[in-house]
Order: C-alpha cells, then sequence, then structure tokens
C-alpha cells in the first residue's frame, strides 16, 4: 500500500491512516489474511517508479493499493504496466489516470461524475460564473470539465484565474475572489485540492462572504478539515457553527451512516473525516475488497491472473457501503456522486434533495 507520510499536514496524515484502515475492515470482512507492506510515497513522483519496483521485486507483492496522488500514479503507471502488477488507487481523480494502462485502477468516482453532477444542477440556475482554481493536474482537469459543461449548456464565464499551489498568499488569493466577484457572475466556482494550504482556502470564503454572505458558491472538492476549523464560531452557550460555509455546493460520494459507524467503533473513532477532507475509508476499503475478491477467483497459487480478474467483463466485488462494485473499460469505478450542501449549523455536507 502506497500512501502519503507527509507529516506537517494532518489532514493528508489522517487520509493515509483511513484508507489503511478502510483496507484492513476490507479485509476482516472477506475473511481473507493479507500480508501489508506500506510505504509512505503516494505524492513522490520523482521517486515513485523506484519504490514500485522495490516492493514489486523485493517485497514480492502482488497488488498495490496507491499512490494517493494523481501525478504519482501516472509516474508509476509506466512501471506498474511493465511489471503486470495490478495498481488501485482509491484517491487519484485526474482525467489521465483513466487512459494510464491496463494494470491501473481507482477506487474512486470521476471527474466527470463529481463536476458534472454538480453542472447539471447549477448551470442552469446560474448562468454566468467566475472561477478561480489552483494549478495543480486535479484542479486543471476538474475546472475545465466544468467550464465544458456550463458553456456548452448555454453558460458562460466572466472570469477565470488560476493560483499556484505553492507559492500563492493569502492576498493574492483574495485579490483573485474580488476579481471574479467584480466580473458580476451569479455563480463563483473555486477548486482547490488537499495540497493548498487551508490559509488560502479559507481567505476565498471570508473574501467571498464578506462582499455578499449569500452569493451561491460551489467547491466541487469541498474544503480542508483545518479550513472548516478555522472558519468556526462558538456561540455563548458552547455550541458551534460555521456560517460562513452554509449553503457551499459540492458534489460527494453516497453516504453509508451504517456502514460509518460500524468503521467508527471497528477502530474506536469519535472523529469521522469526511471523504476529501482527510477521511477516505470507503476508497481504501472498495480497493482492498477488489483485490481479494480477484485474488480468491485467481487461486492462491496464481496470484499473477489477478489482473485478469479485476478486468474481467464479468468481475464484482462487494463496496464498502454494500454495494456491487465493477471496473470500467478505462479501469475507473463504475460510480456516481450525489448533489450536496453544506450545513451552516454543522459544517458538513449534507445530501441536496432537488424536488
Amino acid at each position: 500500500m502506497i500512501t502519503d507520510s507527509a507529516e506537517d499536514d494532518p489532514s493528508v496524515a489522517a487520509e493515509s491512516i483511513s484508507i489503511i484502515h478502510g483496507a484492513y475492515m476490507a479485509a476482516v470482512d472477506r475473511g481473507y489474511k493479507v500480508n501489508l507492506v506500506t510505504s509512505g510515497l503516494g505524492c513522490d513522483t520523482d521517486n515513485i517508479a523506484k519504490e514500485v519496483e522495490r516492493l514489486v521485486k523485493v517485497e514480492k507483492v502482488v497488488a498495490i493499493i496507491g499512490p494517493i496522488c494523481s501525478g504519482t500514479t501516472l509516474a508509476a503507471a509506466p512501471t506498474v504496466n511493465a511489471l503486470k502488477v495490478p495498481a488501485i488507487s482509491p484517491t487519484s481523480g485526474a482525467i489521465a489516470v483513466s487512459t494510464a494502462g491496463p494494470y491501473v485502477y481507482r477506487t474512486l468516482a470521476t471527474a466527470e461524475s463529481y463536476v458534472n453532477t454538480i453542472m447539471e444542477y447549477l448551470t442552469p440556475k446560474f448562468p454566468t460564473i467566475a472561477m478561480v482554481y489552483d494549478d495543480s493536474l486535479l484542479s486543471r482537469d476538474w475546472t475545465g470539465i466544468a467550464e465544458s459543461f456550463h458553456t456548452q449548456h448555454g453558460g458562460s464565464v466572466t472570469y477565470k484565474a488560476m493560483f499556484s499551489v505553492e507559492n500563492s498568499t493569502v492576498a493574492q488569493v483574495e485579490e483573485l475572489t474580488r476579481k471574479a466577484l467584480a466580473s458580476k457572475p451569479s455563480l463563483l466556482f473555486f477548486m482547490a485540492t488537499s495540497s493548498v494550504n487551508p490559509e488560502l482556502e479559507t481567505a476565498f470564503i471570508k473574501t467571498a462572504r464578506a462582499v455578499d454572505p449569500k452569493f451561491p458558491v460551489v467547491m466541487p472538492n469541498a474544503f480542508d478539515q483545518a479550513t472548516k476549523d478555522a472558519l468556526e464560531v462558538k456561540g455563548a452557550n458552547g455550541t458551534k457553527s460555521y456560517p460562513l460555509v452554509g449553503g457551499i455546493y459540492y458534489a460527494g460520494d453516497k453516504p453509508y451512516a451504517k456502514d460509518t459507524e460500524r468503521y467508527k467503533v471497528m477502530f474506536g473513532l469519535k472523529y469521522m473525516p469526511e471523504l476529501g477532507r482527510g477521511g477516505s475509508y470507503g476508497s481504501g476499503y472498495d480497493a482492498m475488497s477488489a483485490i481479494i475478491v480477484a485474488a480468491q477467483k485467481a487461486g492462491y497459487s496464481k496470484l499473477k491472473n489477478i489482473n485478469k480478474e479485476l478486468s474481467s467483463k464479468s468481475f464484482t466485488f462487494p463496496r464498502f457501503g454494500g454495494e456491487t462494485g465493477r471496473f470500467n473499460a478505462a479501469g475507473d469505478l463504475a460510480v456516481g456522486a450525489q448533489l450536496q450542501v453544506f450545513n451552516a449549523t454543522t459544517g458538513d455536507a449534507e445530501e441536496l434533495v432537488v424536488p
């Protein structure tokens, strides 16, 4: 399993731990013993090829869960395909992952599933949109999909600006946000990955709300837990609320309350990070479940045939929420996303029921 060992980022650490936990839960549910070897280079694009080779040739792994970051998954793909060892990323959302090769899979809904779910609802309501996004591969992909959908369905873009993940400042993001709103859109779009400093997300939300507290905002990749914490408002009686994030549109994975509660009990967790904000236990579960079922079908003496099973049109596996999972021809998990909106009281996303 190739996760990310960024010790200076609590959200990244939480995400990596949740993937491992989810995979462990799947192994328990399937009743299958797994010899798990872990690596912390899930976002180390420069060294991932050598790491994959080491895992396969030295550690003798027969399947991989990971990498984490899209660029790292793409960098690993040539080695993964050459060594003929399937790799299932639980978190890589870039479009190009779909064409990374016959041994690369992912247990994450595609970018189109997330973005189009949002835009199908928002475009008819808000015909003009201003877009601010970071320069990561994932953000550029998602923003491009949103723009294409919006314009192809009669909408227009009033402003579009990109900022650097590595070098942008709070002041720069504040300025871009003000310019975006000055272009007179009916909807404000902000896309940032987990690599972005939470202070920049916080700056965007505060600036947008300062100009107009009720202005329609969509953040297709949501925001970091640290961003939510920074926007917390404490009441006189000790209550907490999150008025600045209330009403922000988002497309998330379908929640599974019963299974999430079982997960929390299994690992003694009181705090449950959500997908995209520190928790990918569901997609980690799905990746391990798929590998175990494929291994069982291949037979212990023929584990080299795991990929043959994974790529079969008839292959299915139990998902985290109890649904039946399957990969399409591109190795993407065939699953949709759910239109959600953030609640001002809890600061969490909940399903937006469309009449």
